[in-house]
């Protein structure tokens, strides 16, 4: 005898010999409309969602939000922590990452501090994001602004240690009002993971592209549509756009980049774009970093080949972007291991890098950079999680790099364990 529980999933296998599902849109797309290069339906729109509020929990999102909390989720001890990101909004300056009772495992929470003073000091857990049920994980943060500077916060969520990115990616707008932490509803964007910043794009900044990575998916997706293992594998783009409401059109899947699965890691692909149609794109591989290129805006890429032009790199994120004068900013572990992490400056589209300027020298990673309306170039990184998990700041400019004055390269801790 089939229990219940069991009959939606084997309705929707036998209904997926017929059409499956297309992570980005969430919605069904036949096999005869869908291919690598097409763009399936765009799906309905996401509206901006501007109620902000001190929201504590959140039924859809399988989360709970704690507000100047000290203590850790279900009182436990933090012994791990990492993987920060960092945003900029009204000067002040957001951080998040995620932590964990040993590692990564369930009930692992994003945790956020905010500096009033430009890096300075920090207030600590301004916000907790916890996961409502102890097999859940709450992890990847990603601060960016969109076009019209909101302060977005996007993470993932995922049932067990991975579910492949089933569990999708989710996003708030966050601000900080008379010291306290308002956020709005949390919206689901799409499966997979994204924890780097997504790229905007057009002349009035109105379209946004995702940098999306999935893992040969064979699962069930929250809404109970089955997502196939052989049709979403790789570092996917998805595109959407903002309408002249305001609302957020999309995301859905716009291109994939065709990245050989034998060096294949966690992607982590960041996108610059030097106009509208030429985009720069670097993953993180097992053998370093790759590039590739496209000259239609993103709607095909180039296959990729390994980035040399900066001496050794290895599997570890990085953070490729433009900065405000127009130059590009590349930095990165300049080793085959997790140390030297290294900022590098180009002045002419990436074409050479001449100027660089050594941030720390010790086993460090995941850098993530945001400006301040100064023009300073503001870092996040992390050191040693399971053991001094420190989140680390510093603050420098451009003239620092060009000239390799270090005197202003003094790392700031905004967390640690010990």
């Amino acid at each position: 005898m089939i229990t219940t529980k069991f009959c939606p999933k084997i309705f929707l296998l036998l209904f997926n010999v017929l059409v499956f599902f297309s992570s980005c849109d969430d919605i069904f797309v036949t096999k005869k409309e869908y291919t690598e290069t097409s763009r399936p339906p765009v799906s309905d729109s996401i509206s901006v969602h501007d109620d902000y509020t001190s929201l504590e929990s959140d039924y859809e999102a399988r989360a709970t939000f704690q507000y100047n909390e000290m203590s850790n989720p279900n009182d436990k001890i933090r012994g791990w922590q990492g993987c920060p990101s960092i945003g900029i909004k009204n000067n002040k300056i957001f951080v998040a990452w995620y932590g964990g009772e040993k590692g990564e495992l369930p009930g692992n929470y994003i945790v956020l501090s905010i500096s009033e003073n430009m890096g300075q000091t920090w207030l600590p857990n301004k916000l907790l994001i916890s996961p409502s049920e102890n097999s859940l994980r709450m992890i990847d943060p990603s601060f960016w602004n969109d076009k019209f500077n909101d302060l977005n916060l996007t993470w993932t969520k995922t049932e067990g240690v991975w579910d492949f990115g089933a569990g999708g990616v989710w996003k708030v707008k966050i601000r900080e009002v008379n010291n306290e932490i308002q956020i709005t509803k949390p919206i689901r964007l799409f499966n997979g993971v994204m924890n780097v910043k997504p790229t905007i794009l057009g002349t009035d900044n109105s379209t946004i592209i995702f940098p999306v990575s999935a893992w040969n998916l064979g699962v069930f997706d929250e809404k109970g549509n089955y997502i196939v293992s052989k049709d979403y594998n790789g570092a996917y783009i998805y595109n959407g756009y903002y309408n002249g409401k305001g609302e957020l059109i999309g995301p859905s899947f716009f291109s994939k980049i065709n990245l050989n699965n034998s060096i294949r890691s966690y992607d982590e692909h960041m996108i610059v774009a030097l106009d509208e149609n030429y985009l720069i794109c670097m993953l993180r591989t097992t053998d370093g970093i790759y590039t590739t290129k496209s000259f239609d805006g993103g709607k095909s890429w180039e296959t990729p080949i390994k980035y040399n032009d900066l001496g050794p790199t290895t599997s570890s994120r990085f953070f490729f972007g433009k900065l405000k004068s127009g130059n590009l900013l590349f930095v990165l572990n300049n080793s085959l291991t997790r140390n030297k992490l290294t900022a590098f400056l180009s002045t002419d589209n990436g074409k050479t890098w001449p100027y660089k300027l050594l941030l720390d020298s010790r086993e460090v990673s995941y850098p993530d950079v945001a400006q301040n309306e100064e023009g300073e170039i503001c870092v996040v990184y992390d050191r040693s999680r399971p053991y001094f998990g420190e989140i680390l700041f510093l603050k420098f400019t451009e003239e620092d790099i060009i000239t390799g004055n270090i005197n202003n390269l003094t790392p700031r801790v905004i967390s640690k364990l010990k």
